[in-house]
């Protein structure tokens, strides 16, 4: 408590400027849209998960679409009881891998198995 207190007097005999309050939120603003430009497009309507979609679902599919080799791939995802089940049309046994690696990795799954049909991949 009396370092807070030492703090605030330092702060108060430093000199502020009625502009400072201005200087604060432009050099915010700046370092914000610098930190918004290399970050990665984590708020994709598509990435985040629907209202009424199960949050185990919806993390795994985030993690999918997130992912430079999946991520635009038509997969479906659905869970069945404690196991996580991918499917859709996948003809790579790469990506099957990387796929099911993902979802297997991610937090809170338990299981989880592919039932991919082979066919060319259609990217959305």
């Amino acid at each position: 408590m009396r370092r807070l207190f030492l703090a605030l007097c330092a702060f108060g005999l430093a000199g502020c400027t009625k502009e400072d309050p201005e200087i604060v939120i432009r050099t915010s603003r700046v370092a914000v849209a610098k930190f918004a430009s290399i970050l990665p497009d984590v708020f994709d309507p598509e990435i985040l998960p629907s209202p009424g979609e199960d949050r185990l679902v919806g993390r795994v599919r985030q993690r999918l679409k997130l992912d430079r080799w999946v991520g635009e791939l038509p997969l479906r995802i659905a869970r069945d009881g404690d196991t996580i089940v991918l499917s859709g049309v996948l003809s790579d046994p790469g990506l099957r891998r990387r796929a099911l690696e993902l979802a297997e990795t991610t937090r809170g799954v338990e299981k989880a198995r592919e039932e991919f049909a082979d066919g060319p991949e259609i990217p959305k």
